[in-house]
């Protein structure tokens, strides 16, 4: 997925919608890589995909009772131009 050549296998845990449209609930993820056989967190690919589809990236998406996972803003929608 990060075109290191390493396979690698991982996703996001689903989470409710939040009430407000403005908002969402931060979903983290965690990737992994297999190099020699050992199984190894990825932490440079856990952070791309955390801001792909979040906008942002938080080491501590916990609310401040523990749970997953704390409200961010939506983030902005990527403005294609077209160029004659």
């Amino acid at each position: 997925m990060d075109k290191d050549g390493k396979l690698e296998f991982g996703g996001f845990e689903l989470t409710e919608m939040h009430p407000s449209r403005d908002s969402m609930y931060y979903e983290p993820s965690k990737y992994y890589e297999i190099a020699n056989g050992t199984i190894y967190f990825d932490s440079a690919l856990t952070r791309a995909m955390d801001r792909k589809r979040n906008g942002v990236y938080l080491a501590k998406p916990l609310d401040i009772d523990g749970n997953c996972c704390i409200a961010i803003r939506k983030p902005a929608k990527k403005r294609i131009s077209i160029r004659p």
